[in-house]
């Protein structure tokens, strides 16, 4: 088959988006399938994939306001619609709803070409964080919101009057103002994934959310797998002292939680260490005060299996996680993994099995359930293997087999 990816993220930037298209395609491609990708350009000194059946196409873009290490390619028509006439594909794989998304999905339906759609990303909740309204610090003054406000936000000039306004303004709104905008967003996201022949997200609680918002086509669970072979088990569980998180350092990810969470643990445990892997808008504001943490930066791939084995216990606070592929890695390596009772992390973490669940925001819980652990290197020690179990299931060979399917009940179809 000849698969055609559209993606608003991709390659050198790495999130679970990213790693899930390079696992796919180098993975499907082995089985003789063509795949031509259509991406943002991040920078053109960049090498391609070096895979003779993949394409790459890149777009021109400019970077997303508050997240800068976004690109939002800027939709060229003719350009999109002559590689997809070029290349002729059977399927096209959509993954992301951005600009490149939305006009992958215009011109498919005029070739009438059938459109597989990934929900990678919980839409409602991304959006909070990239909002006008946090930009603006205004915030504060909406009723009943749980947004979290960043330390350090670049400083906007703001009308005086404009303020006054809205504080008049917001009082006299009787709505539960971030409801209300999840509906609105809920609505905007089912009239896009709803022009789907199939949409594919990676957990059940997804699936679920997807149906309760009223999304009309037909969902399929398929999980995002990882390379079993590569993350493989530790050996030794000889002491529970060195905590990690692996991730993109966005507010969204909560890292300031688990660092409050490794506050409480390391006075009265001092000999404890917490390394946070990764980069991100947030990371400035997080090394403030925060000298006892070490902040790696971003890492090499090939370099990850090595820190997960050398670390003890995997931590996030995340409450946005359609899957958490870092999460399954950690498993596969044998950690086990602390995390908050939140979307589809309770599908990968089993409470008491694996590791542990907390509640949302509640640093001293999750401090609780690390000190439980540093006490009981031996319980630490049957979650390792237990988490590997359960990270065998998302085997990459299984669930790339299983999207294969897919794509041939599109075209089927």
């Amino acid at each position: 088959m000849k698969i055609l990816i559209v993606t608003d993220v991709y390659y050198p930037k790495i999130d679970g988006v990213v790693v899930s298209i390079l696992n796919l395609t180098k993975t499907l491609t082995k089985k003789k399938h063509t795949f031509c990708i259509i991406a943002p350009e991040y920078d053109k000194k960049v090498r391609k994939i070096r895979n003779k059946k993949i394409r790459e196409h890149r777009l021109k873009g400019v970077s997303f306001p508050t997240y800068k290490e976004f690109k939002i390619a800027i939709p060229n028509y003719r350009k999109v619609n002559k590689i997809i006439t070029n290349f002729e594909p059977d399927v096209i794989h959509i993954q992301t709803p951005g600009t490149l998304g939305l006009l992958g999905m215009v011109i498919a339906k005029r070739k009438k070409i059938p459109v597989v759609n990934t929900y990678h990303t919980s839409i409602p909740d991304i959006l909070v964080y990239a909002s006008p309204i946090k930009m603006l610090k205004l915030d504060k003054l909406l009723e009943n919101s749980n947004l979290y406000v960043p330390k350090k936000i670049p400083k906007l000039s703001v009308p005086k009057k404009f303020k006054e306004k809205i504080q008049e303004i917001i009082p006299k709104l009787k709505v539960n103002s971030s409801e209300f905008t999840r509906n609105a967003v809920w609505n905007l996201t089912n009239r896009f994934y709803d022009k789907s022949d199939m949409i594919i997200t990676p957990t059940s609680k997804i699936k679920d959310e997807l149906l309760k918002y009223g999304s009309k086509s037909e969902v399929k669970v398929v999980s995002n797998g990882i390379e079993l072979d590569i993350f493989t088990k530790k050996r030794r569980y000889s002491s529970c002292k060195k905590f990690l998180y692996v991730g993109r350092v966005g507010f969204e990810k909560r890292v300031d939680v688990i660092i409050d969470a490794f506050k409480i643990v390391n006075k009265k445990y001092p000999e404890t260490r917490l390394t946070v892997v990764g980069d991100g808008p947030a990371i400035e504001s997080l090394k403030e005060n925060n000298k006892n943490v070490k902040f790696t930066g971003y890492i090499k791939r090939k370099d990850l299996p090595l820190i997960y084995r050398k670390h003890d216990v995997f931590l996030t606070a995340s409450e946005m996680e359609t899957q958490g592929l870092v999460l399954i890695e950690a498993m596969a390596c044998g950690l086990p993994v602390i995390g908050v009772d939140a979307l589809a992390v309770p599908e990968v973490i089993k409470d008491g099995y694996n590791g542990f669940l907390c509640r949302p925001k509640d640093s001293e819980q999750i401090a609780k359930r690390m000190v439980q652990l540093i006490k009981n290197p031996d319980l630490a020690k049957e979650y390792g293997k237990n988490a590997r179990k359960e990270a065998e299931k998302h085997d990459l060979n299984k669930t790339a087999e299983v999207m294969e399917g897919v794509y041939k009940d599109c075209l089927s179809k």
